[in-house]
């Protein structure tokens, strides 16, 4: 897997989506040749990802689901869940507290019982870091 995260100046908006959008072809393009799946961490939506993902126009493109970072959107995180799939090839297991601030895996706002009981129903298979 090659991981790219796209937080602070990498987080596409309208004025550099075009150019990240390019290198994320070019890189999805090595990825493809090396049999490597290249895999997005970001807080898009699961909407603006498949947006992405058909732009780029490569197989071989997924989604990193970061549990912290996505706890503190004001969105719904079981619905983004769902509706990134089988999109998602990783799971970064972190949990976040009220303030945005990383806390031991327990501590915050997670709900780690419920987030795996939900990995079972939708059958992720794919890998974990911490």
């Amino acid at each position: 897997m090659y991981i790219v995260p796209l937080y602070g100046k990498s987080f596409i908006n309208s004025k550099n989506k075009n150019r990240i959008v390019k290198n994320l072809s070019a890189i999805a393009k090595v990825c493809s040749n090396y049999k490597i799946k290249m895999l997005l961490e970001s807080n898009m939506t699961p909407k603006k990802f498949e947006n992405i993902k058909k732009i780029i126009k490569s197989n071989n493109c997924f989604f990193l689901f970061d549990t912290g970072n996505r706890v503190v959107l004001k969105r719904d995180f079981f619905l983004d869940l769902q509706l990134f799939g089988r999109n998602i090839r990783h799971i970064h297991l972190k949990d976040k507290n009220n303030l945005n601030r990383n806390v031991i895996i327990g501590d915050g706002l997670v709900d780690f019982d419920l987030f795996f009981s939900f990995l079972k129903k939708i059958k992720y298979k794919g890998s974990f870091s911490i």
